[in-house]
C-alpha cells in the first residue's frame, strides 16, 4: 500500500500524515501489514533548495508553517524506517540529493546505522520527466 497525499488508502487514510489520527492508522497498519520493504517520499517542498529562491517573496509564517509541517512527516517517516530497521524489515527513503532534509539530525542519525546505506541516481536516466 502507497501513503501519500495522493493515494486512497486501503484502510480509509487519505490525508497523508498530517494529522495524528492519520500517524495512528498508519501505525496500526505497519504493526499488522508487516511490510518487507516500507518506501517513503515526505513532501519535499519544505526542505527544497528551490524554495530558498521564493523565501522572501512568501510571509515569514508561511515558510515556519510548511517547515514544521515538513519536519513532522519527515520525523514520522524517520522514527518508522527506524521501526522496520529494528524488526528486521527493510527501507527506502526518496528524497531529492539537494534537499535540506539531509542534514537534519534524524536523518543523519539514521543514516549512521550499520546496514543503511545512501544512494543517489539520475533521475531523468530513469524516464523523469518535468
Amino acid at each position: 500500500f502507497a501513503v501519500d497525499l495522493n493515494e486512497k488508502k486501503p484502510y480509509g487514510l487519505n490525508e497523508g500524515l498530517s494529522r495524528d489520527s492519520d500517524v495512528t492508522e498508519l501505525e496500526e497498519m505497519l504493526a499488522y501489514e508487516k511490510p518487507y520493504l516500507l518506501t517513503g517520499g515526505p513532501p519535499c517542498e519544505a526542505f527544497s533548495i528551490l524554495q530558498a529562491l521564493s523565501k522572501d517573496k512568501r510571509p515569514e509564517e508561511d515558510t515556519a508553517r510548511r517547515l514544521e509541517l515538513g519536519r513532522r512527516h519527515l520525523h514520522t517517516a524517520v522514527r518508522i524506517y527506524r521501526r522496520q530497521y529494528e524488526e528486521g524489515r527493510l527501507f527506502l527513503h526518496e528524497h531529492p540529493g539537494g534537499a535540506t532534509s539531509w542534514d537534519d539530525p534524524e536523518v543523519v542519525a539514521l543514516r549512521g546505522l550499520q546496514g543503511v546505506f545512501t544512494v543517489s541516481g539520475p533521475m531523468c536516466t530513469w524516464g523523469m520527466e518535468v
